[in-house]
């Protein structure tokens, strides 16, 4: 029994990546695949990445379906405003752990510009923490803050502790033939058989 994992990333709008599988390798391969710009879409649509994600999930018979909305800006895109989006999973019955990934006050971020190459650009925090707290709360789920990779690591382990659905994989059945063991005595006593009745032995009353 495993966890069904699915991935949505969303720019300006949400691209579903991977659906729901019980192949992690498959599902890392699809999350190495995972870049800046692969939406073509400027901007972070929060609500829209969590309504994608929440109707994906909609037809799972799961006893718990969750969602992990993870990121480093505010909703400032698309049609759907997160809480409404909460709003709408909490109806389907969908907990949504929201997760900020961005360093307090003011960092420093690689840009490619097309002339002068590669350059470190000041940015903001620009994270609406008040929003994923909202988020979190509407669904019955948790708000967490990561500020570096082991603290992400630790937030997921936090997380697989307290969501767990079973899921009764397909039963594999093997098999393994022992005709071979037969089949030497059964040649065998063929042979012996046509060999015998050639006998006067045989065809004598």
């Amino acid at each position: 029994v495993s966890d069904r994992i699915g991935l949505v990333v969303f720019g300006g709008e949400p691209l579903m990546a991977c659906p729901p599988t019980l192949d992690y390798d498959a599902l890392l391969t699809f999350l190495e695949d995972v870049s800046t710009g692969m939406t073509q879409s400027r901007g972070t649509a929060v609500g829209d990445g969590l309504a994608a994600a929440a109707a994906h999930l909609n037809d799972s018979a799961a006893k718990s379906r969750v969602v992990l909305l993870l990121t480093d800006g505010s909703n400032n895109a698309g049609l759907v405003d997160p809480l409404t989006a909460a709003r709408a999973a909490k109806a389907l019955g969908i907990k949504v752990y929201t997760i900020g990934t961005a360093k307090r006050g003011r960092s420093v971020v690689p840009v490619d510009h097309p002339v002068l190459g590669r350059q470190l650009v000041t940015i903001d925090d620009d994270l609406d923490e008040e929003s994923l707290i909202k988020v979190a709360d509407e669904t019955g789920g948790r708000y967490y803050r990561a500020t570096s990779a082991q603290e992400l690591s630790e937030i997921y382990g936090d997380i697989d502790k307290l969501e767990k659905s079973a899921v009764d994989r397909p039963e594999t059945v093997a098999y393994t033939d022992h005709y071979r063991l037969l089949l030497w005595p059964a040649a065998l006593l063929l042979a012996a058989e046509l060999l015998l009745g050639q006998t006067l032995l045989v065809r004598l009353p």
